[in-house]
């Protein structure tokens, strides 16, 4: 028996159908999803199974139930679309480069705010713990899914650092963000050893509580990852050629 023949793997795939008609468009906010014997038939699933699912959605916002008008799709700006399983739905569905540039542009909006809070308010156990970070991202040069690894960790301390309840969700989209971006590139989205000496910048301004530099720093970190990851793009849309490097 594989994963997709067990109950859970069941559960996973009906809600990740369900949510692909949703923000695909096939479902729309205010429309009511067919009643629930008639997906069972079709689906060939069990009650439990479906409705498990239907929690799956509930949570991420795509659904509601009410027991007398059935289940429809809530408004759009309810979807928790920084939800990993909402982005690694959407990437299977829609074009991954814009899903991805979007995100690029939230970390862009929000991250280099987020050194800028840790410049001021990160606590002797944070500083520890972005410096061991970055000293983990100096150790893993050379080894892809150590460094990989590495950055990713090393973003998530600077937001928990920045102590802003609001901030920390940030944290979960830098890793769908990064994972994702691998995933689809042959290329890493941020080669490391090209950027090492920005995070370090970055380290120097949080630790030093210059938290204009900070900001400063990882701005040019962020820019420097939509720059190599729009080269990246550009060298798979020209079938496999060189990109410019300049």
């Amino acid at each position: 028996m594989n994963d997709h023949d067990r109950p859970t793997g069941r559960v996973q795939s009906t809600a990740r159908a369900f949510g692909q008609q949703i923000l695909s468009g096939q479902l729309r906010p205010g429309d009511l999803l067919p009643p629930e014997n008639k997906i069972l038939s079709s689906m060939g699933i069990g009650r439990s199974t479906l409705r498990e699912a239907f929690r799956i959605l509930s949570s991420k916002g795509m659904i509601s139930s009410r027991q007398r008008s059935g289940t429809s799709v809530r408004p759009r700006e309810d979807w928790n679309d920084l939800d990993p399983l909402v982005i690694s739905w959407l990437s299977e569905i829609d074009d991954v480069d814009g899903i991805l540039m979007e995100l690029y542009e939230y970390r862009r909006l929000l991250e280099p705010e987020a050194a800028r809070l840790a410049a001021e308010r990160a606590t002797e156990a944070d500083l520890d713990a972005i410096r061991e970070a970055f000293a983990a991202m100096e150790r893993s040069l050379g080894t892809r899914h150590k460094e990989i690894a590495a950055d990713i960790d090393f973003h998530v301390r600077i937001v928990l650092a920045a102590h802003n309840r609001f901030l920390t969700p940030l944290a979960t989209a830098i890793k769908s963000l990064l994972r994702l971006a691998i995933d689809r590139s042959h290329s890493e989205p941020a080669p490391l050893a090209q950027s090492i000496e920005m995070h370090r910048d970055v380290v120097d301004a949080v630790v030093g509580r210059d938290s204009s530099a900070a900001h400063f720093a990882m701005r040019r970190v962020v820019e420097s990852a939509i720059t190599t990851y729009r080269r990246a793009r550009a060298k798979r849309l020209a079938g496999g050629g060189v990109a410019d490097k300049g």
